[in-house]
């Protein structure tokens, strides 16, 4: 039985992504994070011949980001039966319980992993005790708020019997204490992934113009807090109060997954100007020996002296 898990349209709604859409847009900004995750690995290479924790923390965010598309991907092509039945009715479609579950929990575990990586990162930088702890504090509060969503989740609809919605103040404060407080998380952590790099840049002896591009360039990763603020805007509407077991629409997972491609691909950018310098040096050489190549081929071709076939005299002659 295939299903939609497109939301009825209402008078006077915002257009919603529909499940194609949505995984087309996960498959490419999974492509994109795994072109960044290379180009990171490839100038960790480069430069200090081995991985540390945040690289290999990065890459682990990639796969689950990657099974996160998977999933996406197959939902859209109604390989796996979606959330809710064709009708919005509050019921759950079959199996619905585990493809939410699997989609929750790669999508958590993909930003945990992302925010660690990036707050590891920046661990042998910091020497005073105040910016150390709380960088710790805050690797501890994403490892504590993280698996919310699917506890949340699995809770509420195990206690729902597989109906959402029987009793909508329950579903409310699941949906408050797993979704809400971890969307508020997610703005905290990136609100300090934006301002921590001023903290390792501010006392460098350096010009200001580099401190500006250094502060610039690392502060890339905490742009998410875009995607994060919205998704949270998005979760706040009064729609989800009236409508609890709206958990998983596709507004929310744009940004879930809008989340998770852009953490991976920024988390990588102090390492991308090198690689894509490399990259784009290749491409000009290959386009330059091309056309050189071309060029002369056609000179050649222009300049080449006809021949004339030999007289047949010639022939008679020798024979």
């Amino acid at each position: 039985m295939t299903t939609n898990t497109t939301l009825a349209r209402e008078p006077g709604a915002v257009a919603r992504p529909t499940t194609t859409e949505l995984a087309i847009f996960a498959i490419g900004l999974n492509v994109v994070a795994m072109l960044s995750c290379a180009g990171r690995l490839w100038r960790v290479h480069a430069i200090r011949r081995r991985c540390r924790l945040d690289d290999g923390l990065i890459v682990s965010a990639l796969v689950f980001a990657s099974a996160n598309t998977i999933i996406r991907t197959l939902i859209a092509m109604h390989s796996v039966p979606t959330i809710l039945s064709p009708s919005m009715s509050p019921k759950l479609a079959p199996n619905g319980t585990a493809v939410l579950l699997l989609d929750v929990g790669t999508n958590s575990l993909c930003l945990l992993l992302t925010k660690t990586a990036v707050f590891s990162f920046y661990l042998p930088m910091l020497f005073d005790r105040a910016t150390t702890g709380l960088v710790y504090a805050s690797i501890v509060l994403s490892c504590a708020y993280s698996p919310a969503p699917v506890v949340a989740s699995a809770l509420a609809l195990s206690s729902a019997g597989g109906a959402l919605g029987e009793d909508p103040a329950l579903m409310r404060h699941y949906w408050a204490l797993g979704w809400l407080l971890p969307m508020a998380g997610d703005v905290f952590m990136s609100s300090i992934l934006v301002l921590l790099p001023l903290r390792v840049v501010c006392p460098l002896s350096i010009g200001t113009a580099r401190k500006v591009k250094a502060a610039a360039v690392l502060s890339a990763s905490g742009l998410v807090l875009v995607p994060a603020v919205a998704r949270l805007v998005a979760g706040s509407a009064p729609s989800h109060a009236d409508r609890p077991w709206h958990w998983d629409t596709p507004v929310d997972a744009l940004y879930r997954v809008m989340e998770a491609g852009l953490g991976i691909t920024l988390a990588c950018a102090p390492y991308m100007e090198p690689f894509v310098r490399h990259i784009v040096a290749s491409v000009r050489s290959y386009a330059t020996c091309c056309i050189l190549s071309t060029g002369v081929a056609r000179a050649l071709a222009k300049h080449r002296v006809p021949t004339k076939p030999l007289p047949q005299t010639l022939f008679k002659s020798a024979g």
